[in-house]
């Protein structure tokens, strides 16, 4: 379901993201951590502002008590 939201829109900076994915975490200009609401998963993604490629780097688990919102 993340890869349908992410494919329908195009971003062009972090606060794009960080708009549409309140609990995004960057740790690089360009790669980040996204916690789903709901879900006790993490995606690692690499993300291509400039060609609209995201590249998923990994799925975990993770503690979900251990995230906080904005």
């Amino acid at each position: 379901m993340w890869l349908v939201a992410a494919e329908a829109v195009s971003w062009s900076s972090q606060s794009e993201i960080i708009n549409f994915y309140p609990l995004i975490k960057f740790t690089t200009p360009k790669i980040a951590h996204i916690y789903l609401s709901g879900v006790n998963c993490v995606i690692t993604a690499q993300l291509a502002f400039n060609s609209g490629i995201i590249i998923i780097l990994g799925v975990n688990e993770f503690d979900s008590s251990q995230i906080q919102g904005p």
